[in-house]
């Protein structure tokens, strides 16, 4: 017997040792003539195909999960139309990054300051803060480039005696509306700025007046008359929070100081500032591959959670949650790749799918981390600008609401295929080239071309028709225009001289009219409304009906429907240079309208029936395979059955042989009776 099992083992080996050999020749022996006819090159070969051999279970299991990444690759096309020829790299090695507890701050703040207006004036919603907030921040550009005049005045001081006086009283004017402004603030206006509050708000200013209007019109109409505080006090106290938050944010992130992309290379990434951002994927890679795109079409969020660090008791914080769409989460990681993973950069950071990186934060690369540090940043700074309520309930949001797809398209069948949109951001940018607000330090890393509104004249001297869709915010639509006007006349400019410069900007704005008295915010945007259509470049002018026509919902990245109807008028203006209606002459025929009327037609219903029939169809499934788990288990029983009674017929017939003896003995006792 033992040498049966040593000749049980011998043949194992040989049978490995079989194996192996068939894969490569590990001696070197290529033939039986020429044992010694062995190189170098042989022995590599050899050692490489044994490393295929051992990495067969690992890449099977990694061409799986890119599989199923592969499906939501699908998905995004709906959200972007992918790059362009002329977009732009990121080359630099060592970028700066935003710190993500000056963002948390900031949204706590600006959470503060929107609970304080909406507890004040219950009558008041989330987008009365939002208009505030932008139209603040917009007065806030003017007076920081009146600032940058007064300093360019005093260093010019050293001229003759006459353009010495004359800047003299130019300083004096610039002086005193600079008094004016900041007669409520108090702020080192050189040192303090932040990209979302507005460090310099003031009670006079038109946005707070503006304010100041809609709380007097609810107080009014509201027949409660308590001791509360007036419209002028509410809108200081706003000023006032806005201004010390302001500065605590500049304290903070001097304290704190910068983040950079180096932290996350070499022996510093595993310091405090990386490996704290974790992905979690509802899927598991375990689950078989249906079951798992199953569980993707019914969860599609991801979630994004920050920890920090623990305190000197010993007691970690609770962590920082942030939800995003898969979709979303994919078209991100495209836009960076496109951005930072090219020929031209010098540190490629490519970022593997999310069903592919895992849980563990540890064995993340330092591109995966700077990827999530920065989605985590733009989810929060974008929560912050609709009043930091996005997060916890979806309120807010509406200003960062984007037209449909198929507006695009129609624009590009008549001949414009490269469209520039003028007000986006990476989260509901549809286009390759886009304007964003925060392009300085967050949404330049996505393909932001920069800021509508610092970009100089000469950047559209080639023309080109470019999409705007601003936020419904009056004080933003009046600088819109102006600035509109000005590339406009910049463009009239060159084709005096010579040189065509057909340019077009096609804009989407809400209707207005001077007579409607009852609301408020129609009266504020009449101006900016009035100016597009008195322009003298307006060439075309089309009016949606109310409920007749849809957009896309602003917090789409979150919510689980993308679409949303309108409940006001929206109307389609078109601003034309002379070259441009000379050569674009479809934007004035009657197709065009067609075309634009059913582009902006309502899917909000479409989407609703189609959740309906997914729900009714998961429902009807579930009903199945309920109840083929239940004849499963009557088979199962069935089954079983007989298996026992075979087992335990002893048993039983001992349990039964008792009960059979007393009830003789029962009997004989009658009978006895």
């Amino acid at each position: 017997m033992p040498k049966t099992k040593k000749s049980k083992k011998n043949i194992k080996k040989s049978n490995e040792k079989i194996s192996i050999s068939s894969l490569c020749n590990i001696s070197g022996i290529q033939d039986e003539l020429d044992p010694f006819a062995s190189t170098n090159n042989e022995l590599d070969d050899c050692l490489a195909l044994m490393d295929q051999s051992l990495e067969t279970t690992s890449t099977t299991e990694t061409t799986k999960k890119e599989s199923q990444a592969s499906s939501s690759v699908i998905a995004t096309t709906k959200l972007w139309k992918g790059p362009s020829s002329s977009s732009k790299s990121h080359t630099a090695d060592n970028f700066s990054l935003p710190n993500i507890q000056v963002e948390l701050a900031r949204h706590k703040h600006i959470a503060d300051l929107s609970k304080y207006l909406l507890s004040k004036a219950k009558h008041l919603r989330m987008p009365s803060f939002e208009r505030w907030l932008l139209d603040s921040k917009m007065e806030e550009r003017t007076k920081r480039m009146l600032i940058q005049e007064q300093a360019n005045v005093e260093s010019h001081q050293k001229k003759q005696d006459k353009k010495i006086k004359r800047l003299k009283r130019k300083r004096k004017d610039l002086q005193s509306n600079l008094e004016r402004h900041l007669s409520s603030s108090g702020l080192r206006v050189q040192i303090d700025f932040d990209c979302v509050i507005p460090t310099m708000a003031d009670v006079e200013d038109d946005a707070s007046d503006r304010l100041e209007q809609e709380i007097k019109a609810g107080f009014d109409n509201d027949d409660e008359k308590d001791e509360r505080m007036s419209p002028q006090e509410i809108v200081r106290e706003l000023c006032d929070m806005a201004c010390k938050a302001g500065r605590h944010l500049q304290n903070l992130s001097q304290h704190l100081g910068e983040v950079h992309s180096d932290h996350y290379f070499g022996n510093k990434s595993h310091s405090t500032t990386s490996s704290r951002i974790v992905l979690e994927v509802a899927n598991n890679s375990s689950v078989d591959t249906q079951k798992s795109n199953d569980s993707e079409k019914d969860n599609k969020t991801y979630s994004l959670v920050y920890s920090r660090k623990a305190k000197g008791d010993g007691k970690k914080p609770k962590p920082f949650v942030v939800k995003i769409n898969a979709d979303h989460y994919e078209k991100l990681r495209i836009m960076f790749h496109h951005v930072h993973d090219t020929t031209k950069s010098t540190r490629p950071l490519h970022v593997p799918p999310a069903l592919t990186i895992g849980t563990n934060p540890k064995q993340y690369s330092p591109a995966t981390h700077i990827f999530h540090h920065l989605v985590f940043c733009m989810l929060i700074r974008y929560a912050s600008l609709a009043g930091a309520q996005q997060l916890l309930d979806l309120r807010g949001g509406g200003m960062q609401g984007a037209i449909h797809s198929q507006v695009f398209d129609s624009i590009a069948q008549q001949g414009y295929e490269n469209i520039m949109e003028c007000f986006a951001s990476p989260l509901n940018v549809y286009n390759s080239q886009y304007f964003s607000i925060f392009h300085q330090d967050l949404d330049v890393h996505f393909g932001s071309c920069g800021d509508f509104f610092s970009i100089p004249y000469n950047y559209f001297r080639k023309g080109g028709v470019h999409e705007a869709n601003p936020p419904f915010s009056p004080g933003l639509m009046t600088k819109m225009i102006e600035k509109m006007e000005e590339h406009l006349m910049f463009a009239d400019a060159m084709s005096s001289k010579g040189k065509e410069c057909p340019l077009t900007f096609v804009v989407v704005v809400p209707s207005c009219s001077s007579k409607s008295r009852e609301n408020l915010v129609q009266q504020f945007a009449w101006t900016s409304f009035n100016a597009m259509l008195r322009s003298r470049f307006m060439s075309r002018h089309i009016v949606l009906g109310a409920r007749q026509h849809g957009y896309v919902e602003g917090a789409q990245h979150m919510r689980p429907t993308r679409f949303k109807e309108s409940q006001y008028d929206t109307s389609v203006i078109i601003l034309q240079s002379k070259d441009a209606r000379k050569k674009a002459k479809d934007f004035a025929g009657n197709e065009f309208e067609s075309q634009v009327r059913a582009a902006f037609a309502s899917q909000h219903a479409q989407e609703l029936e189609e959740r309906r029939s997914h729900n009714d169809g998961k429902e009807t499934t579930e009903h199945s395979q309920s109840d083929q788990d239940v004849e499963d288990e009557d088979s199962d029983k069935d089954e079983a059955v007989p298996v026992q009674s075979t087992t335990s017929n002893k048993s039983n017939k001992r349990k039964k042989e008792p009960r059979e003896k007393k009830t003789k003995k029962s009997k004989k006792k009658r009978r006895k009776i």
